[in-house]
């Protein structure tokens, strides 16, 4: 016989803003702070930006050493995209998230994940539920995978606090009357 899981919240399909950090053991220990500025969140979302910047440095160095002049174009290519990519600020975070299509709850998140899970993983959410607002900050367990085939993993989320979980609800509802209007 099956138990039925019994659901505090509704939950939707949606899409929206979303970036999340997966966490190593350690960082996972770290509990985030109460109120993340955009310096914390650049800094903290942006980390998979800094490594392939690194990673693209050292290649252009590797390919300098077999072709002085293959090597200095790439290196100008790269410093012209460095001078042209905005820099993020407080307004602009949004520039770190993807929409995506995600199922919500004020309990958790489904989505795909580009990365391989294992049991209990932890990742940072940042979801932008209003162009308006500051985004939420969440931190997420992972529950289960749905979908192995299409990566689609379920977290719980961990430690909201009460403004969170009603700016989740509220987000939630006014969803759903969005999408009853559309019938």
């Amino acid at each position: 016989m099956s138990e039925e899981i019994k659901r505090e919240h509704l939950r939707l399909d949606v899409s929206l803003p979303v970036a999340y950090h997966i966490l190593s053991h350690d960082q996972a220990q770290t509990p985030l702070p109460k109120h993340a500025d955009s310096v914390y969140i650049t800094e903290h979302f942006a980390q998979n930006l800094k490594k392939i910047n690194a990673d693209l440095e050292h290649i252009i160095g590797l390919i300098g050493e077999k072709n002085r002049l293959l090597g200095d174009i790439f290196r100008l290519i790269n410093q012209k995209i460095e001078l042209t990519r905005p820099k993020l600020v407080d307004t602009d975070i949004s520039t770190l998230m993807t929409v995506m299509k995600v199922n919500l709850s004020a309990n958790g998140i489904s989505l795909v994940v580009r990365e391989q899970m294992q049991a209990d993983q932890r990742v940072d959410f940042l979801l932008l539920l209003d162009e308006d607002q500051h985004p939420i900050l969440v931190r997420g367990k992972l529950i289960r995978v749905i979908n192995p085939e299409h990566s689609i993993a379920a977290f719980s989320f961990e430690d909201t606090t009460p403004d969170q979980e009603r700016q989740l609800v509220n987000y939630i509802r006014e969803q759903e009357l969005i999408q009853l209007r559309r019938i």
